[in-house]
């Protein structure tokens, strides 16, 4: 079973401007179940309690039909709440699918603006140091390893935030690691490459330590200060397991 999520969607004439304000069709702003955009970025929020706020302003808002959906208004919502002392019930106004996310984590205490776009939301909330950046087909393709609160998003297009966590462990990947050399073939690769996407390297998880793999690995050492050698021996595993 998928894990629910919140997201605005479309007016109720199924465009993005023009609507009245509020939800007419009970869509406009909604919970449904999580899907595939297919999304190429999830963010993982790593304060607990700013997570579990963000996603009840969420839930709230999307259980209000005083909330609607139209891009040309997409700052009334956050602007009502906040006039509104903060509350979300008493308040009016319309979101986007950006400015709804944004505006759940900044009434939540986040230094977050909540106009960013779904061209900016990935680099504003970096920017606060409180999540973490997965590329990884096992936390894009499926809910399993969504926390609540956390943010699937298609950068120029949609975002949407889990709001329960899923069923998967936090690490898909949990194959001893292994020291790797170029051509070696093993379910250890698997690890190392999801260890390096964690670390903001971006590379396909197949196991296969080819030539990209090795480039990669070698930056990772740059990065980290370690021995440039392409192998991940005792020290650069030590690190990836931080």
């Amino acid at each position: 079973m998928s894990i629910k999520i919140g997201h605005a969607s479309i007016d109720e004439n199924g465009k993005i401007v023009g609507g009245n304000i509020g939800d007419q069709t009970g869509k406009e702003i909604c919970i449904r179940n999580w899907y595939s955009k297919p999304w190429n970025v999830y963010l993982e929020c790593t304060d607990p309690v700013i997570a579990d706020k963000a996603t009840s302003f969420m839930e709230q808002i999307c259980a209000d039909p005083n909330y609607g959906y139209d891009q040309s208004q997409r700052i009334t919502g956050y602007n009502s709440i906040k006039a509104n002392g903060g509350k979300v019930v008493g308040a009016k106004g319309e979101f986007d699918c950006s400015s709804l996310v944004s505006t759940c984590y900044r009434l939540a205490g986040l230094n977050i603006s909540p106009s960013s776009t779904t061209r900016s939301i990935r680099a504003n909330f970096m920017a606060t140091g409180k999540f973490k950046l997965y590329m990884d087909a096992a936390h894009l393709t499926s809910d399993k390893y969504a926390k609540r609160g956390g943010i699937y998003l298609k950068e120029g297009s949609h975002v949407v935030m889990a709001l329960e966590d899923g069923t998967g462990d936090k690490n898909p990947y949990k194959e001893p690691m292994l020291t790797i050399r170029l051509g070696s073939k093993s379910e250890g690769v698997k690890w190392v490459q999801w260890a390096l996407n964690q670390d903001g390297f971006k590379i396909d998880i197949d196991g296969s330590c080819g030539p990209i793999t090795d480039q990669v690995i070698r930056e990772y050492q740059r990065k980290h200060s370690l021995v440039v050698d392409g192998k991940v021996g005792t020290k650069t595993r030590q690190s990836m397991r931080r």
